[in-house]
């Protein structure tokens, strides 16, 4: 929690607030939620909705003394379900380069949330935003569809959407290759950080992730290949393209998305995010042919 609302406090304090910050940095968590509350008028009341206010000042008040010990285990249960809705919220914005999706599946696995039970937590075990930085940095990522400027991008949410399938992808791959011990270009200290799965969990996760992330990049292929003019059969593509979204939410990082047809619409529909999308579609093709040839190799390993 306070790596993830740390990142997001200080950027948007520092530019917002200026000499005006009530608490100078360094900051604790409890600092940081009290920032929060205090410049909610002036500044995150206008980011997230009006009911997460009340989130913000009970989280407050545990970890200021008011609400009882954090350590005690009944009040770490309920801290970690305000978190989780604290972090849903962020996450409607963005996912700031891996940091949300790591921290809502921290909570989800800390609260007992079934997620694929053992496999799925061997594989987000000890995850590191940085390792995960060094590892796009060699494979490349989806450049295009980042939220660097999500705040005042009318896409946000899309953008955030597509950041987070291509970091999980990244990061499973990862895991995978290296649990099956097929060859990959993964460096070895991003490996260092990510827990090694059991060769018979890579091989179960990998035919999911292989069926989830060929579900939406087939998606995906089939809205940039319909002709324009075409209405009612464009709606019906992005529903297609939102019914592979949620899938892979939901089977491979076990969340909700909270994206809509209308906004994958109108995404698609800018010339420039279109662009974008084609070369990110284009990646999420390579990174799915390179799983498909892992699943090959597997097989043809066991003959």
């Amino acid at each position: 929690m306070m790596e993830l609302i740390g990142n997001r406090n200080e950027g948007s304090l520092r530019r917002s607030l200026g000499q005006d910050c009530v608490i100078k940095p360094p900051w604790t968590l409890a600092d940081l939620l009290q920032l929060l509350n205090k410049h909610w008028i002036a500044v995150f009341g206008h980011v997230f909705k009006r009911s997460i206010k009340t989130t913000v000042e009970d989280l407050q008040k545990h970890f200021s003394g008011g609400g009882g010990s954090p350590g005690c285990l009944a009040n770490a249960l309920i801290i970690l379900d305000q978190a989780r809705t604290l972090f849903e919220v962020i996450a409607a914005r963005s996912s700031y380069n891996g940091s949300i999706t790591k921290s809502q599946l921290s909570v989800r696995l800390s609260l007992g949330i079934p997620s694929h039970g053992r496999l799925l937590m061997k594989l987000n075990k000890r995850t590191h935003q940085g390792s995960l930085k060094k590892v796009q940095k060699k494979s490349g990522s989806v450049h295009e569809i980042n939220t660097a400027q999500a705040d005042n991008n009318p896409h946000a949410l899309v953008l955030s959407t597509f950041e987070t399938i291509w970091n999980a992808v990244n990061q499973f791959s990862a895991q995978i290759f290296n649990g099956v011990g097929f060859p990959h270009p993964v460096p070895l200290g991003f490996l260092e950080d990510l827990a090694k799965p059991t060769r018979d969990e890579a091989i179960q996760f990998l035919s999911r992730l292989c069926s989830c992330l060929a579900f939406v990049v087939t998606a995906i292929q089939s809205v940039l290949q319909e002709p324009k003019g075409s209405e009612a059969g464009s709606i019906q593509l992005f529903e297609t393209l939102l019914q592979a979204i949620t899938q892979f939410f939901q089977q491979i990082l076990s969340m909700n998305t909270h994206v809509t047809v209308s906004e994958l619409f109108r995404f698609a529909r800018d010339p420039n995010a279109r662009m974008g999308l084609i070369q990110g579609c284009s990646q999420l093709d390579r990174a799915l042919a390179t799983l498909q040839q892992c699943s090959n190799w597997v097989v043809s390993s066991e003959q």
